[in-house]
């Protein structure tokens, strides 16, 4: 198969061999049953670099793992220089709230990777979309440190811009986790966005929605390796 053209080219990702994608459906029946409103994704992935037809400087605003076009383009570079390698992938936990589920995965292949928290989306709530997974993984690091992962999940709500008011609200307030700070949005929205009462309202909303129920994880108590195969292609290609 030929690369994908820089023309053509969407998304990289890896893509999973059969019996992989039979290991990731038999560990999602695992939880499946306490997740009943969710519905198992059709595609396992993991997405390495989404393109969408913005120019480097525009990725690069969105992927806050990347420290500027530079390293889109050298991403980009080595993404393409190792199209159809063979990686190994290991699904270190499974996270989940009341939206979506994923696997946090690690392996071989994160030097390639654009997401600071890698991982496979296993499942959705309706009406959720796949790229929610970024949020929830931000979330998690968030709450194992506020002071470390504030940031990025703050970027991930596009709310970046807050982050060094919110943390120091947080400080004062005692407050220690995401939860809390979506508990608290509308105090938190009152204290960091004092512009308009229209961009604080959307400050407040947003915080409210970012904790959708509980947060939980798991860790498989047997060792899950999976082999993937990097891929680059047309958005919606098979």
């Amino acid at each position: 198969r030929q690369p994908v053209s820089a023309e053509e080219e969407r998304i990289y990702q890896l893509d999973f061999d059969p019996e992989a994608t039979e290991a990731l459906a038999a560990l999602w029946t695992k939880y499946s049953d306490r997740l009943p409103h969710m519905t198992p994704v059709g595609d396992y992935h993991v997405t390495l670099l989404y393109f969408g037809g913005g120019s480097d400087a525009a990725i690069a605003k969105r992927q806050t793992a990347l420290d500027g076009p530079e390293d889109v383009a050298l991403l980009r570079e080595n993404l393409a220089s190792s199209d159809g390698r063979e990686v190994q992938v290991e699904v270190q936990a499974v996270v989940w709230d009341g939206m979506i589920a994923a696997a946090a995965v690690s392996g071989d292949f994160v030097e390639l990777c654009a997401n600071r928290h890698a991982h496979i989306t296993l499942a959705t709530a309706p009406k959720t979309p796949p790229k929610l997974s970024d949020e929830l993984l931000a979330r998690r690091a968030a709450a194992e440190d506020l002071t470390s992962g504030l940031g990025e999940w703050l970027g991930q709500l596009s709310l970046g811009e807050y982050e060094g008011p919110l943390l120091e609200w947080c400080e004062s307030k005692g407050v220690t986790s995401p939860d809390e700070i979506a508990a608290r949005a509308a105090e938190a929205a009152a204290v960091i966005e004092n512009r308009t009462a229209t961009q604080r309202n959307s400050v407040q909303q947003a915080l409210a929605r970012a904790a959708p129920g509980g947060l939980f994880v798991e860790v498989p108590p047997e060792p899950l390796f999976l082999t993937g195969r990097v891929r680059g292609k047309r958005l919606g290609e098979k």
